[in-house]
């Protein structure tokens, strides 16, 4: 699968081809990656980010949301809008909230 999705990204003629990893529940650890070529490029709390170049460009890197955490109140999902499975909870928790009137948002990181 991880061979295709490359190839894919070659046919599209895209830089690349980025994984958030982990060892943690739900998440792919790094080995399988680095066995298909991928390198690692970012780290940060248990999360890595592991990338199979296909041309020179910009890395992707973890987002800096530390300066902007105080600034949430109340219930907060940040997510980012690349993994298109993340909406529907975004919108059941958001649904929930409403229904519990315990409010908060779900802001979009790109």
């Amino acid at each position: 699968m991880i061979r295709a999705c490359i190839e894919e990204a070659r046919e599209a003629g895209v830089r690349g081809v980025v994984a958030m990893v982990s060892d943690g529940p739900w998440m792919v650890g790094k080995r399988v990656f680095l066995r298909q070529g991928f390198e690692e490029i970012a780290k940060k709390d248990r999360f890595e980010l592991v990338i199979h170049r296909l041309k020179e460009g910009a890395e992707p890197r973890f987002r800096e949301l530390g300066h902007d955490v105080a600034a949430y109140k109340g219930l907060q999902v940040v997510y980012a809008a690349q993994c298109p499975f993340l909406q529907k909870s975004v919108n059941d928790l958001s649904e929930m909230a409403a229904v519990r009137g315990t409010g908060g948002s779900c802001p979009t990181i790109t």
